[in-house]
């Protein structure tokens, strides 16, 4: 029995344990069967990636367990919620499945009805860690349209347009940090699907993206040029304080450290 067969088993016989000890072996089946079906339905949302690796990818999970009122919800709120129980089974499961979840992973757990009339429902999320929220880009030259920008989500387009259209005006990117086309020849510069910024939040850091733009995308860090090449995987690592050139235009990286 290899190591994710024996996690999944201790943690079934744990689960099995504790609602046959509070309301007996004949009424558990059905706690047993919701427990074991949240725990499958995470596992199955493991994703693959190069070289054999997987990973986790959702550091905030809301699961919704639909229960009866009066006593008995009482014992599904003590077999699932008491003492983070059911999460703490599900960080378990996914370390021995390999993927342990992201710093900060949280699961709240609640009751009540349920769309589809399902025994429980689970929402997924990416959530930026607390300390990244105060992070922003601050402009420097260019006419943007706002003077700031926050860096609140998970990828931040930057570009000329706020919406980039195909030639059957469809939308094919919204762009969150935005140098509209006018009189300023610094925004000429800056090309429709001009870059990204993206949180990495396996490195719990931000990482810059030139996306085959005209003018190029480049840094300033300490007097020292860096270039962003066009078309890469990883990007370039930012640092607070960095000066990130696009076309002309100018941005510069803080955070709240």
């Amino acid at each position: 029995m290899g190591l994710a067969d024996r996690v999944e088993k201790k943690l079934g016989d744990r689960f099995r344990e504790l609602v046959e000890r509070v309301i007996g072996p004949a009424e558990s089946r059905d706690l047993l069967e919701i427990h074991h079906a949240i725990l499958d339905a995470v596992a199955g949302q493991i994703q693959p990636l190069p070289r054999g690796k997987r990973v986790f990818p959702f550091n905030s999970l809301a699961v919704r367990i639909a229960a009866p009122e009066g006593e008995r919800r009482a014992v599904f709120e003590l077999a699932f919620a008491e003492g983070r129980r059911l999460a703490n089974d599900i960080r378990e499961r996914l370390e021995g499945l390999g993927c342990p979840p992201a710093a900060g992973f949280q699961v709240e757990v609640t009751f009540g009805d349920v769309a589809g009339a399902k025994a429980f429902s689970i929402e997924y999320q990416r959530r930026l860690p607390a300390a990244t929220t105060a992070a922003r880009l601050v402009v420097l030259k260019g006419t943007a349209a706002e003077p700031a920008y926050a860096l609140g989500k998970r990828r931040t387009n930057v570009g000329r347009l706020p919406e980039v259209l195909d030639d059957e005006h469809r939308v094919l990117r919204r762009n969150d940090v935005v140098f509209p086309e006018g009189d300023d020849p610094v925004n000429a510069t800056v090309s429709r699907q001009h870059a990204h910024i993206e949180f990495d939040q396996e490195a719990g850091c931000f990482r810059l993206f030139d996306d085959s733009s005209s003018y190029g995308t480049r840094l300033l860090r300490e007097n020292r040029s860096i270039p962003v090449p066009a078309g890469s995987v990883r990007g370039v690592k930012l640092a607070p304080g960095d000066e990130i050139y696009i076309g002309q235009a100018a941005v510069r990286f803080e955070t709240g450290e």
